[in-house]
Parts: structure tokens; sequence; C-alpha cells
């Protein structure tokens, strides 16, 4: 081969080496450069500190988390609703920006009405004739499709269906022709607007179940002839709050007897074409201490198990003044289901948030949003609610500011509350859902704390979500230990606020220098009164640097033969120009 050639062929060689070399190493030059990657954003680096070895401190807060194993998977109960009528008081199928509000927070369970809604402006005739979904009375009039009027539930459900959730479908309304009472229960205190309940007994309760049966069918099985829709509703509760006179004039005997109709006759469909399993359940019980009532789940339950009668759910609601009547009766509904052996029975909280009447200026405030995210945190971490469908999603129309102000967006224009934010944080946890041990100790003791921490699968993100449901500011102190450090990583470090004026944004970041090889972290800082923090920390593996010394060991030795190459293709060169 040609002196040369050959020479040529090194040189590319040696080229392609040092290319090669670049290409690897600059990424790996660059991962530390002072980026923090904090979701799905990178944000610029605001200091870098090392990272400190945990201390005992008099924070008002102390927080202890345990990295190093986990306690089962966070459920997904966060994003739940509850709108009567979204058509008229939630996101219709025209509310483009609500909808894509919602969709952002990933809706999970929406629970919705099939003939009743809560209005604040006057319903005309044709309206509130739309509402009477059957106008038969006796059993052959219900599987006759000219008795039924579908518009009022074909807006509801289309509403639904533009979402990727599971809607829980609430039985409410006794038509006009089946009641046994037809004289209409007007809505008290709160209820200002002329939207009146038909919340009495049925005369037959026979017929009724079989109406309700048809509306299964008509809305799942495309009942009568295809005609009908396809849906995959599988979720049917039974009644609302039948405790207070509004909404059930009859006994609750009567009550629990016809949940026992309605179940069987739904339980009975043919699902073989479609594969749905029904689900039924109720009864929507107003929990006691927030409404002034008894409450009732232990003789439903009772009644239940003594008649063999199908449970797949018990539903309740509450609005407290002091939240731990919330938690107590999640650990009461838990106990009472264990202890009648419906062991499969989903509890569901089906309605709930800050007392009705307490004033706009509490559902408008981070007060609502340290509340909401307060609750969450605790039903979270105890497994003693399989879902929840918090109050309403928007705003409704306000006649004389008589409770139209209970949804997480507000209506006129269509923008978030504080707490809209609340289930966009809660919606980080889905990709660091394994539960993480942690105590929390306040000095001096002080209510209406809560956190809640998980770590994703590759134990390489932690999210910690903290709530101050008080009304004084805490100084807080968070101390990560055991972190899943096996080698030399880089922390990446951000807080996002939830306040009045901060929507989830982060105040606080860093990039913690990799030097020092530990496995514990501790950070402080300080939480306004009814206020959310959400932590965020990513461990991204250091770079590895022999790959880059072996290339940069290759490339010198490839640069040094190109040198000699060239030394002695001129002293081949000189050598040949000296020959005669």
């Amino acid at each position: 081969m040609p002196v040369c050639s050959s020479h040529m062929y090194l040189s590319i060689f040696t080229l392609f080496l040092i290319l090669s070399a670049s290409i690897v190493s600059f990424p790996l030059l660059a991962e530390n450069k002072g980026e923090l990657k904090s979701g799905s954003q990178y944000i610029e680096s605001t200091s870098s500190h090392k990272i400190t070895a945990p201390s005992i401190s008099p924070y008002d807060i102390n927080v202890t988390v345990d990295c190093s194993q986990t306690q089962g998977v966070i459920p997904a109960l966060f994003v739940g609703h509850y709108d009567v009528d979204p058509t008229r008081t939630g996101i219709g199928l025209d509310d483009t920006t609500g909808t894509s509000l919602m969709n952002d927070i990933n809706l999970g369970f929406w629970r919705v009405s099939i003939g009743r809604w809560e209005m604040m402006d006057f319903p005309s005739n044709e309206d509130i004739e739309k509402r009477e979904y059957f106008n038969g009375s006796t059993f052959e009039d219900a599987s006759n499709a000219s008795m039924y009027c579908w518009e009022h539930m074909d807006e509801v459900f289309g509403s639904v269906s533009q979402f990727n959730c599971i809607p829980l479908i609430c039985i409410d309304y006794m038509p006009r022709t089946l009641a046994n009472n037809t004289e209409e229960m007007p809505l008290p205190r709160l209820y200002t607007f002329p939207n009146n309940v038909r919340n009495s007994p049925p005369k037959n309760s026979t017929v009724f179940a079989e109406v309700i049966k048809h509306v299964v069918m008509h809305y799942t099985q495309g009942w009568p002839g295809g005609t009908g829709h396809y849906y995959d509703f599988e979720y049917w509760e039974v009644w609302n709050e039948p405790e207070l006179a509004m909404f059930w004039n009859g006994t609750l005997d009567a009550l629990f007897q016809l949940y026992g109709k309605i179940s069987r006759f739904i339980k009975s469909i043919d699902t073989t074409a479609n594969q749905l399993n029904y689900r039924v359940g109720g009864l929507s019980f107003a929990v006691p201490g927030t409404q002034g009532v008894a409450w009732n789940i232990t003789d439903f339950l009772s009644y239940c198990k003594t008649n063999g009668l199908p449970l797949d759910f018990l539903s309740w609601h509450g609005y407290p003044y002091n939240y731990n009547n919330l938690i107590k009766a999640a650990q009461i509904s838990h106990d009472e289901l264990l202890k009648f052996g419906f062991d499969s029975a989903l509890n569901i909280l089906a309605e709930w948030g800050i007392p009705l009447g307490i004033g706009e200026q509490y559902w408008d405030s981070s007060y609502y949003a340290a509340f909401t995210s307060l609750i969450l945190s605790n039903l979270a971490r105890s497994h003693l609610v399989d879902y929840q469908t918090h109050s309403c999603m928007k705003d409704r129309d306000v006649v004389n500011s008589s409770g139209g102000y209970w949804g997480i967006l507000h209506k006129e224009p269509t923008t978030p509350k504080p707490v809209y934010y609340v289930f966009k944080a809660f919606d980080m946890l889905n990709g660091t859902n394994n539960l993480l041990n942690y105590s929390l100790m306040s000095i001096p003791k002080a209510s209406g704390q809560a956190a809640i921490v998980g770590i994703s699968n590759d134990n390489m993100t932690i999210t910690l979500i903290y709530s101050n449901f008080n009304d004084t500011g805490k100084s807080v102190g968070i101390n990560f230990r055991y972190l899943p450090w096996k080698e030399r990583f880089t922390l990446n470090y951000a807080r996002y606020l939830i306040d009045n004026e901060t929507s989830l944004a982060p105040i606080e970041t860093h990039q913690l220098d990799p030097s020092q090889k530990t496995q514990e972290f501790s950070t402080t800082f300080t939480a306004a009164p009814y206020t959310v923090h959400i932590i965020r920390i990513t461990l991204a593996k250091s770079p590895d640097v022999m790959p880059i010394l072996v290339l940069l060991a290759v490339t010198t030795v490839a640069l040094a033969l190109l040198i000699a190459g060239i030394l002695v293709r001129r002293k081949r060169t000189k050598q040949t120009k000296k020959q005669p």
C-alpha cells in the first residue's frame, strides 16, 4: 500500500475517533450544567449547595420521611367531582375552556343525576318537563319506549362522555306519573331558586325498578332496537341524602326496600353483548355533624345483609366544620362494611367540601385549597376510601349569591380557583405513587397539618405534598432519610406553592452538588396560613467519567500515531530527495 494512502486512512480513522469522542462526551459533560428537570419542564437552577445532614431543630413542624421501603400504592382517588346536571351547573358540551382545564387534571370519577338539577336561574316550563324522563304508569309502560323522554339525560350523559372518566349515575328523582305524592319539595335554606325536588316514594316500587332497568339498558345496550346508546356506564347509585326531608319524604325502610328492587332489576340485565359489570350501591347518606342528621349506614348494611341484596358500593357525603368528622366517617363506613361482610364493596365519598353556607370568600380562596389537600392526604394514606367525588367543577349561575360558588372553577370567565391546583398537584403523584412512610411532629401540637409522600417505580423521583390548614404560619423542617442513592447522584430539587397568589408555581429550585455521598437530605421553609407546598426531588445519575477517559486515551493515542506518521513521511521524503 502506498505510504500516502496508509497515512490518509490513518488520518480518517483518527478523525473518526475524535468525532466519536466529542459526540459521546459532550452530552455527558453537559449533563451537569445546572438545569433542573421538574415534571415536564426544565427550570434554570437558582442556586447550588451541599447536601446537609439532618439535625434536630426547633421548627414548628418536623416531617421525617423514610425512603427505604414503600407501604403499598397511593390510590388514584384524587380527581373526582359532583355535578347534579353538568349541562346547567357544570361543564357542558360547548364549554371548551372548562373541558380543557378538567382534562389537564385527569378527571377520574364524575357523579351526575338522571333527572334533577340545581340551577340559579328560573327554569322554563319546557325545561321542567324535560326532566320528566318517564310518563307512563304501569309495568307494561316501562318497556314501551314511547313513554320515555331522553332529552335531558342525553345532554347530561353527552357531557360526561367527553371526558375519559368513570361516571357515577345517581337515581335521585321520582317521575310525576310514578310518585305517590306529586307535590314537589322546595329546597330550603341556601336554595332560593324555584327548583323543586320530587322526593316522593313510588306508588309501585316494582314499576319504578323496571323503569330504571330500561334506563340502564337505553344508555348501555342501545335499547330499544339499537336506537339508544352504548356507553360503558357501570356505576348506578340509588338516591341522595335520604335523611333529609327535601330529598326523601318516605321512611328509610321504604327506601331500603326500593333499593332492593332496583339493585336486583339492574343485576338481572343480560350483559352477554356488552360485557359490562353493573355495580349498584347507595344511598349517599349525609354524615352526622355536618348536616344535623343521624347516620343510618348501619341499618342499611344490616338490611342488605339480612335480605341478601347486592351491594357493590356504599356512598356518603360530608361538609364538616371540623375536618376530623370527615376522617372519622371514612373510618366508620370502612369498618361497617367489613363488619357486615361486604369486604369487596367500595367505599365512596360521593360529595364533600367545606360547609355549604360558610361563604364565598372561603370557597374561592386558599382556605378551601388547604382543606381539600388535607383531606385527600389523609384519605390516600389511610386507604379507607376507594373513590371520592369532590364538590362541583364549576360555579353556577347566581341570582343572589345563594350557593353558586361551590366549584373549583370560576364561571365568568372560566378560570381556576386555588383548589383546582390542589388536584393538579395530586395528579403529580401518579408517577410517584408508591407510598412512603413519614412521621409528622408539631411543636407545640398544631391541628390542620398533613403530608403525603410517594416515590417512582425506579426510585428516582419523590413527590411530597404538605398542607397547612391553619390560621397561623408554620416553620417546617423536612428530612428525607435512606434515599435510594447507590452511586453518585445529582439531586434536582423544586418546591411549588399554592396560595391565593401562586398557582402551583416553583418558588424554590436547586441542583445539589453530588460530591457528598449521603443518603439523607434536609430542607426547611415557612408555610403561611392555609397554604399547600409540593416538593419534588429527582435523582439524576452523575456522569460516568470512565467512558470519557477511555475515549480521551484512544484519541490521544490516535493523535500520537498521526503525528508519528507525519514525521515518518517527512523523513522518508527527505531521504528520497537525497537519493541521486
